[in-house]
Protein backbone atom coordinates (compact mmCIF):
# COMPACT_ATOMS: atom_id res chain seq x y z
CA UNK A 1 0.00 0.00 0.00
CA UNK A 2 0.94 3.57 -0.77
CA UNK A 3 0.95 4.16 3.25
CA UNK A 4 3.66 1.84 3.90
CA UNK A 5 5.87 3.55 2.21
CA UNK A 6 5.02 6.89 4.10
CA UNK A 7 7.33 6.78 7.80
CA UNK A 8 10.63 6.21 5.98
CA UNK A 9 10.30 9.28 3.20
CA UNK A 10 8.84 11.62 5.82
CA UNK A 11 11.57 10.77 8.64
CA UNK A 12 14.03 10.92 5.71
CA UNK A 13 12.82 14.56 4.72
CA UNK A 14 12.69 15.39 8.53
CA UNK A 15 16.21 14.01 8.73
CA UNK A 16 17.26 16.40 5.59
CA UNK A 17 15.50 19.93 7.28
CA UNK A 18 16.85 19.04 10.70
CA UNK A 19 20.33 19.27 8.86
CA UNK A 20 19.73 22.62 6.93
CA UNK A 21 17.92 23.55 9.91
CA UNK A 22 21.13 23.40 11.84
CA UNK A 23 23.73 24.79 9.35
CA UNK A 24 21.25 28.10 9.10
CA UNK A 25 21.69 28.23 12.93
CA UNK A 26 25.35 27.85 12.57
CA UNK A 27 25.37 30.64 9.89
CA UNK A 28 23.26 32.76 12.40
CA UNK A 29 25.98 32.28 15.03
CA UNK A 30 28.94 32.88 12.74
CA UNK A 31 27.00 36.36 11.49
CA UNK A 32 26.53 36.95 15.08
CA UNK A 33 30.07 37.05 16.00
CA UNK A 34 31.10 39.25 12.79
CA UNK A 35 28.34 41.61 13.59
CA UNK A 36 29.98 42.06 17.63
CA UNK A 37 33.11 42.24 15.78
CA UNK A 38 32.14 45.08 14.00
CA UNK A 39 30.66 46.94 16.29
CA UNK A 40 33.99 46.61 18.86
CA UNK A 41 36.09 48.11 16.12
CA UNK A 42 33.75 50.96 14.97
CA UNK A 43 33.83 51.63 19.38
CA UNK A 44 37.60 51.73 18.85
CA UNK A 45 38.35 53.92 16.13
CA UNK A 46 37.13 57.64 17.76
CA UNK A 47 39.31 56.44 20.17
CA UNK A 48 42.44 56.09 17.77
CA UNK A 49 41.41 59.32 15.69
CA UNK A 50 41.58 60.95 19.23
CA UNK A 51 45.01 59.64 19.90
CA UNK A 52 46.22 60.84 16.82
CA UNK A 53 45.03 63.88 16.85
CA UNK A 54 46.11 64.49 20.50
CA UNK A 55 49.88 63.03 19.27
CA UNK A 56 49.85 65.46 16.00
CA UNK A 57 48.79 68.46 18.26
CA UNK A 58 51.63 67.33 21.05
CA UNK A 59 54.35 67.34 17.76
CA UNK A 60 53.21 70.49 16.54
CA UNK A 61 53.72 71.82 19.86
CA UNK A 62 57.37 70.81 20.47
CA UNK A 63 58.01 71.91 17.02
CA UNK A 64 56.88 75.34 18.00
CA UNK A 65 58.25 75.27 21.30
CA UNK A 66 61.80 74.24 18.96
CA UNK A 67 61.27 76.88 16.68
CA UNK A 68 60.81 79.67 19.74
CA UNK A 69 63.99 78.14 22.14
CA UNK A 70 66.29 78.71 19.01
CA UNK A 71 64.73 81.75 17.91
CA UNK A 72 65.84 82.96 21.59
CA UNK A 73 69.32 81.37 21.57
CA UNK A 74 72.25 83.19 22.31
CA UNK A 75 73.50 82.61 19.09
CA UNK A 76 70.58 84.68 17.55
CA UNK A 77 71.65 87.67 19.56
CA UNK A 78 75.39 89.48 18.73
CA UNK A 79 76.02 91.07 22.15
CA UNK A 80 76.00 87.51 23.56
CA UNK A 81 78.37 84.56 22.70
CA UNK A 82 80.78 81.64 23.93
CA UNK A 83 81.03 78.05 24.43
CA UNK A 84 78.68 77.66 27.40
CA UNK A 85 75.82 79.53 25.72
CA UNK A 86 76.90 77.08 22.22
CA UNK A 87 76.61 73.85 24.73
CA UNK A 88 73.24 75.15 26.04
CA UNK A 89 71.76 75.36 22.89
CA UNK A 90 72.97 71.99 21.19
CA UNK A 91 71.67 70.50 24.34
CA UNK A 92 68.21 71.79 23.94
CA UNK A 93 68.77 70.91 20.14
CA UNK A 94 69.40 67.27 20.81
CA UNK A 95 66.93 67.23 23.07
CA UNK A 96 64.01 68.61 20.66
CA UNK A 97 64.92 66.32 18.03
CA UNK A 98 64.97 63.42 19.99
CA UNK A 99 61.54 64.63 21.59
CA UNK A 100 60.32 65.27 17.95
CA UNK A 101 61.52 61.88 16.16
CA UNK A 102 59.69 59.90 19.41
CA UNK A 103 56.30 61.80 18.72
CA UNK A 104 57.04 61.37 15.05
CA UNK A 105 57.31 57.47 15.30
CA UNK A 106 54.03 57.39 17.71
CA UNK A 107 52.12 59.19 15.07
CA UNK A 108 53.09 57.24 12.42
CA UNK A 109 52.69 53.91 14.55
CA UNK A 110 48.82 54.98 15.56
CA UNK A 111 48.09 56.12 11.69
CA UNK A 112 49.31 52.43 10.85
CA UNK A 113 46.98 51.14 13.33
CA UNK A 114 44.02 53.24 12.66
CA UNK A 115 44.84 52.11 8.35
CA UNK A 116 44.71 48.57 10.28
CA UNK A 117 41.69 48.99 11.97
CA UNK A 118 39.70 50.34 8.80
CA UNK A 119 41.16 48.05 6.81
CA UNK A 120 39.80 45.30 9.08
CA UNK A 121 36.37 47.23 9.34
CA UNK A 122 35.85 47.14 5.87
CA UNK A 123 37.35 43.58 5.40
CA UNK A 124 34.67 42.60 8.05
CA UNK A 125 31.96 44.11 6.49
CA UNK A 126 32.13 42.81 3.38
CA UNK A 127 32.75 39.33 4.93
CA UNK A 128 29.05 39.83 6.99
CA UNK A 129 27.30 41.32 3.70
CA UNK A 130 28.86 37.80 1.48
CA UNK A 131 27.79 35.57 4.70
CA UNK A 132 24.20 37.42 4.81
CA UNK A 133 23.52 37.06 1.11
CA UNK A 134 24.37 33.20 1.65
CA UNK A 135 22.93 32.75 4.26
CA UNK A 136 19.55 34.49 2.98
CA UNK A 137 19.90 31.99 -0.20
CA UNK A 138 20.58 29.51 1.89
CA UNK A 139 16.94 30.25 3.64
CA UNK A 140 15.23 30.99 0.71
CA UNK A 141 16.21 27.48 -0.59
CA UNK A 142 15.23 25.76 2.87
CA UNK A 143 11.76 27.31 2.45
CA UNK A 144 11.79 26.05 -0.81
CA UNK A 145 12.16 22.34 0.09
CA UNK A 146 10.14 22.50 3.43
CA UNK A 147 7.27 23.91 1.08
CA UNK A 148 7.99 20.67 -1.38
CA UNK A 149 8.58 18.59 1.37
CA UNK A 150 5.21 19.42 2.61
CA UNK A 151 3.49 19.07 -0.42
CA UNK A 152 5.03 15.92 -1.16
CA UNK A 153 3.63 14.42 2.49
CA UNK A 154 0.33 16.33 1.67
CA UNK A 155 0.28 13.85 -1.75
CA UNK A 156 1.11 10.97 -0.40
CA UNK A 157 -1.77 11.06 2.39
CA UNK A 158 -4.43 12.00 -0.55
CA UNK A 159 -3.14 8.77 -2.11
CA UNK A 160 -2.95 6.66 0.64
CA UNK A 161 -6.86 8.02 1.74
CA UNK A 162 -8.28 7.76 -2.26
CA UNK A 163 -6.59 4.16 -2.09
CA UNK A 164 -7.60 3.45 1.06
CA UNK A 165 -11.43 4.08 0.29
CA UNK A 166 -11.42 2.24 -3.05
CA UNK A 167 -11.61 -1.12 -0.88
CA UNK A 168 -13.99 -3.33 0.31
CA UNK A 169 -15.35 -3.16 3.54
CA UNK A 170 -13.72 -6.43 4.53
CA UNK A 171 -10.84 -5.66 3.38
CA UNK A 172 -10.87 -2.25 5.41
CA UNK A 173 -11.61 -4.24 8.59
CA UNK A 174 -8.94 -6.60 8.08
CA UNK A 175 -6.44 -3.57 7.79
CA UNK A 176 -3.52 -3.03 10.88
CA UNK A 177 -4.11 -0.11 12.88
CA UNK A 178 -0.65 1.65 11.16
CA UNK A 179 -2.43 1.64 7.70
CA UNK A 180 -5.63 2.76 7.96
CA UNK A 181 -6.22 6.78 7.68
CA UNK A 182 -6.79 9.45 10.26
CA UNK A 183 -10.20 10.13 10.61
CA UNK A 184 -9.28 14.34 10.06
CA UNK A 185 -7.38 12.33 6.70
CA UNK A 186 -10.92 10.61 5.82
CA UNK A 187 -12.54 14.03 6.17
CA UNK A 188 -10.36 16.17 4.19
CA UNK A 189 -10.32 13.71 1.26
CA UNK A 190 -14.70 12.84 2.13
CA UNK A 191 -15.29 13.76 -1.58
CA UNK A 192 -13.28 10.32 -2.17
CA UNK A 193 -15.22 8.56 -0.14
CA UNK A 194 -19.04 6.60 -0.91
CA UNK A 195 -21.99 7.39 0.17
CA UNK A 196 -23.70 5.77 3.54
CA UNK A 197 -20.06 3.66 4.46
CA UNK A 198 -18.05 3.90 7.36
CA UNK A 199 -15.30 6.25 6.79
CA UNK A 200 -12.93 4.77 9.36
CA UNK A 201 -11.44 5.36 13.11
CA UNK A 202 -11.39 8.97 14.90
CA UNK A 203 -8.50 9.78 16.88
CA UNK A 204 -10.01 7.55 20.01
CA UNK A 205 -10.41 4.60 17.47
CA UNK A 206 -14.02 4.61 17.68
CA UNK A 207 -15.77 3.91 14.40
CA UNK A 208 -17.39 6.25 12.35
CA UNK A 209 -19.76 7.09 9.62
CA UNK A 210 -21.22 9.59 7.40
CA UNK A 211 -24.82 11.33 8.58
CA UNK A 212 -26.83 9.92 5.92
CA UNK A 213 -26.84 6.40 8.39
CA UNK A 214 -29.74 5.47 10.32
CA UNK A 215 -28.56 6.37 13.57
CA UNK A 216 -27.52 9.99 12.63
CA UNK A 217 -29.63 12.72 14.23
CA UNK A 218 -30.75 14.37 10.72
CA UNK A 219 -32.16 11.01 10.13
CA UNK A 220 -33.63 10.03 13.60
CA UNK A 221 -35.41 13.32 13.19
CA UNK A 222 -36.76 12.89 10.16
CA UNK A 223 -38.11 9.46 11.76
CA UNK A 224 -39.85 11.56 14.30
CA UNK A 225 -41.54 14.06 12.30
CA UNK A 226 -42.65 11.48 9.26
CA UNK A 227 -44.20 9.23 12.72
CA UNK A 228 -45.82 12.32 13.91
CA UNK A 229 -47.08 13.05 10.52
CA UNK A 230 -48.70 9.79 9.68
CA UNK A 231 -50.18 9.60 13.34
CA UNK A 232 -54.42 9.84 13.57
CA UNK A 233 -55.34 13.35 14.49
CA UNK A 234 -56.99 14.01 17.62
CA UNK A 235 -60.26 15.22 15.64
CA UNK A 236 -60.33 11.86 13.70
CA UNK A 237 -60.06 10.14 16.84
CA UNK A 238 -63.19 11.82 18.61
CA UNK A 239 -65.56 11.61 15.21
CA UNK A 240 -64.82 7.99 15.53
Amino acid sequence: MAGGMLPSRVMAQQREEQQLRVEAERWHEKNRKIVADIEALERQMPSLIQKEADLAAMLRDLKQRGEEELSQSPIHHRNRSGSAAEDQQRETRIQLEARKTQLEAEVANLTRVIDQSQRNLMRSRRTHERDRLRLEAEMKDLEERLAQATSLERQHINEHVRLYCTLPSHVKCSLPRALRPDYSELIRNREHIPRGLPMGEDSRGASTATSERAGSPSRRGLARKTAEDSAPSPDLMAIK
